[in-house]
C-alpha cells in the first residue's frame, strides 16, 4: 500500500492538468469576487440604482463584510467547485484506465481494495487541493475588497465553516470517483457527475423543498451537493454539523461501498 501511495504521490506532482485547474480556479473565484464588487460600486451610484431599480438595502449590507464573510460566500457557491472537482477526479481515473496503471499494480501483487484505496487517496489530496485553491483565492479577494470587523465569533464560525465544507467538498470528489471508475467512459462520467449529482438532483430537491417550505431550506439540508450551500454560512450551528456530518457518512458511504463492491468485482482496464 505504501508503493501505492508513493506512485499517487508522483501521479499527482507530474499532472499538469492539476495545475491548469489550480489556475483556473483562481481566476474563476479571485475574478468572480472582482465583478461582483465592481457590479456594486456601479450600482452604488444613484442612476444605477434607479435602472436597477434600487437596491440601497443590499448595497449596504456588504459595508461591513470581511475577508471571512466573502469566504463563506464563495463556498456556498458549490456549483463552481464542484464541477472542477468532478473534471479532476474523472480525468485522474480516465488516465488510471488509459494507461493500465490499475492493471499494473494488480501484476505487482497488490489487492483490489489496495489499489482502490489509493483511488480513494488521491481523490481526497486532488478536492483537498482545489478546495484549498478556492479558499485562499476567495479569502485573497476578501480582504482586498472588504475590510469588516472581525470578531471571535467570526473566527470560531470560520473554523467550523472551513472543516465542515472541506469534508464535505471532498466527500462529493470520492461521489465523482465512484462514479468514474463504474462507467467505462471519461465523458459519459463527467457528464453524469455534473448534469445528474451537481445539477439535476440538486433542481429537483431546491424545487421541491421550495414549493413545501418556500425560502426555508429544509429538504436540501439532506442531499449533499445543496446541503454545502446551507452550511458555508457563518451562522452555522453544532445541528447544521450534525447535518453535515450525516450527509457526509451516508453519500460518502454509500458512494464507496457501491464503487468498491463494483471495482472489485469488475475487469480492471
Amino acid at each position: 500500500m505504501i508503493r501505492l501511495i508513493r506512485a499517487a504521490n508522483f501521479k499527482i506532482r507530474k499532472s499538469s492538468y492539476i495545475y491548469i485547474l489550480v489556475v483556473i480556479t483562481m481566476v474563476l473565484i479571485f475574478g468572480g469576487v472582482c465583478l461582483f464588487y465592481g457590479a456594486l460600486r456601479m450600482m452604488s451610484d444613484g442612476s444605477m440604482f434607479e435602472l436597477a431599480g434600487g437596491y440601497d438595502t443590499d448595497i449596504e449590507a456588504f459595508d461591513n463584510l470581511n475577508f471571512i464573510d466573502c469566504t463563506s460566500i464563495v463556498l456556498s457557491l458549490m456549483q463552481i467547485l464542484s464541477i472542477i472537482i468532478a473534471i479532476a477526479v474523472t480525468i485522474n481515473i480516465s488516465e488510471d484506465k488509459a494507461n493500465g496503471s490499475m492493471i499494473v499494480a494488480a501484476s505487482k501483487g497488490s489487492a483490489r481494495m489496495q489499489i482502490y484505496g489509493s483511488r480513494i487517496y488521491e481523490t481526497v489530496i486532488l478536492s483537498f487541493i482545489l478546495y484549498l485553491t478556492e479558499i485562499i483565492a476567495a479569502g485573497a479577494a476578501g480582504a482586498i475588497f472588504w475590510h469588516g470587523d472581525i470578531t471571535g465569533d467570526n473566527v470560531i464560525a470560520y473554523i467550523k465553516i472551513i472543516i465542515v465544507t472541506m469534508l464535505m467538498y471532498i466527500t462529493a470528489g470520492i461521489i465523482f470517483m465512484n462514479v468514474a471508475l463504474c462507467i467505462k467512459s471519461g465523458g459519459a462520467a463527467i457528464a453524469i457527475n455534473i448534469l445528474v449529482f451537481v445539477f439535476g438532483i440538486s433542481v429537483f430537491f431546491t424545487a421541491l423543498d421550495t414549493s413545501i417550505n418556500g425560502d426555508v431550506g429544509v429538504i436540501r439540508e439532506y442531499w449533499i451537493f445543496t446541503a454545502i450551500e446551507q452550511f458555508a454560512d457563518v451562522d452555522i450551528t453544532w445541528l447544521d454539523i450534525l447535518k453535515a456530518a450525516l450527509n457526509i457518512i451516508i453519500y460518502g458511504g454509500l458512494s464507496t461501498l457501491i464503487g468498491g463492491s463494483h471495482f472489485c468485482k469488475s475487469e480492471l482496464r
